[in-house]
């Protein structure tokens, strides 16, 4: 099978003590170094006050357009988020033959070797990809890819390899459906997987989340400021801190719950009795407030959590359909508020954000609606082939001959939007790779 590893591994590559293999992997490896023969065309006319603007709409096979992007961009990418096929059996091969996959070793098993070609053509597919994408990314750029169950273990295993491990960040859980997809054995999915890996990881710090401060309030009208109530105890400690506190009012003492000891030690007692920070009740069997002032955080963030809730793959449905009367031209688009997050989480104002597998163009919707609601000016490029449109809404049929029709029309759409609320001209240019002419002549 494609995902397995070869017994031989460490003969054929003696500088690697593990790595994934599959039937295929050195020619997709001699692809993702072969020459560039196209070039890149500027389209004005598909392009959208493009002087005014530096977003960049690419129509190009993407690892083309990845290997013309290097010249001007490598090194600038501060964030490249992807959306590739899952491999889901409904794709094709991605344009990748059966000779990868050697049918003697797989038997005569017709579905371990329709698998094995799977695997094989879709490993072969990403390899490449992912080895120039690399090159393109700044110092601190991170790579997020959306991925499912059924390659997300050797989609991690693959950029280990061209990453390093060290460098894997992390793994977004995000749970995007409340619905069961598949309820035949009775068991729902219900997530799907964002992989991050950094280029060097000591570089990246993500931003983080603002913490909900809405439980910090001032009843008392404390000169020191809003405050909550704070837990008095802690489920370790020493014997030591399991001492009385006599409650001044009613002369009772309170010990800490069974098991459990004072968070602080005896001589804060007085102290944050005269301040305050410890208030008791003048009933009997009342015990004290401990007081945790807002002015004693140290951030007013928290870490973003590797369970990602509340933001749903329909969400990206609707957004289209807000586009598009008839209705979304595009099955499965990721929500942009996925997208937006991992911007404001990894970029500044200017930084640049790549997606080569741009299909409807949910990044670059993100881009210009974050850019909008944040003021900044962070920048796309997007790269769409010119893969035939084949929906199944046939009242967009006429309307987009290719995918990259469509990516183009929604950026279109969403600028034009922007534009009439703000008076702006928000817009992209359109480049498409042309390839190069041979001359025959001596």
């Amino acid at each position: 099978m494609a995902s397995l590893l070869r017994n031989n591994a460490m003969q054929e590559d003696t500088h690697e003590h593990f790595a994934l293999q599959w039937y295929g992997k050195e020619q997709a490896k001699t692809e993702a170094f072969s020459d560039c023969k196209h070039q890149i065309i500027f389209e004005a006319e598909k392009s959208l006050w493009a002087e005014q603007n530096e977003h960049i709409l690419l129509e190009a096979d993407n690892l083309v357009g990845l290997k013309l992007l290097h010249a001007n961009y490598e090194g600038r990418i501060k964030l490249i988020y992807i959306d590739p096929p899952y491999n889901t059996g409904e794709e094709q091969l991605y344009g990748y033959s059966d000779k990868f996959v050697g049918k003697k070793e797989l038997g005569n098993n017709s579905k371990k070797q329709s698998y094995a070609l799977s695997q094989a053509a879709w490993l072969s597919m990403m390899y490449p990809r992912m080895l120039r994408a690399r090159d393109l990314m700044t110092k601190n750029g991170v790579l997020a890819v959306s991925i499912d169950n059924r390659e997300v273990f050797q989609l991690k295993l693959m950029l280990d390899e061209i990453f390093g491990h060290e460098n894997f960040i992390g793994e977004l859980i995000w749970v995007n459906r409340t619905s069961p997809n598949d309820t035949k054995l009775n068991f729902a999915t219900t997530h799907e997987y964002v992989l991050f890996y950094a280029k060097h990881k000591q570089n990246v710090r993500f931003e983080g989340l603002d913490k909900d401060l809405s439980q910090y309030k001032n009843p008392d009208n404390d000169p020191k400021g809003p405050w909550m109530a704070d837990n008095p105890s802690a489920a370790s400690g020493t014997t030591s801190y399991r001492f009385p506190i006599k409650n001044p009012y009613t002369g009772e003492d309170r010990f800490p719950p069974k098991g459990r000891f004072w968070a602080f030690s005896p001589q804060r007692v007085a102290e944050w009795t005269e301040s305050g920070k410890m208030k008791f009740h003048n009933q009997a069997g009342k015990g004290f407030l401990l007081k945790k002032y807002l002015h004693e955080l140290k951030s007013s963030q928290k870490a973003l959590d590797s369970v990602l809730v509340g933001i749903l793959t329909a969400e990206g449905t609707r957004e289209l359909k807000s586009l598009y009367e008839e209705g979304a031209p595009f099955k499965y688009p990721k929500p942009t508020a996925l997208v937006k997050l991992l911007i404001q989480q990894l970029c500044g104002p200017e930084d640049w954000v790549l997606d080569f597998f741009a299909g409807s163009g949910s990044t670059a919707q993100a881009v210009l609606d974050y850019n909008s609601e944040a003021k900044s000016h962070v920048k796309f490029i997007c790269v769409q082939s010119a893969e035939p449109y084949n929906a199944q809404n046939k009242a967009y049929a006429a309307q987009f001959q290719t995918v990259a029709d469509l990516t183009r029309d929604r950026i279109t759409r969403v600028c034009e939007r922007i534009n009439a609320e703000t008076g702006s001209q928000l817009g992209f240019k359109y480049w498409t790779a042309a390839a190069i002419k041979v001359s025959n002549e001596k």
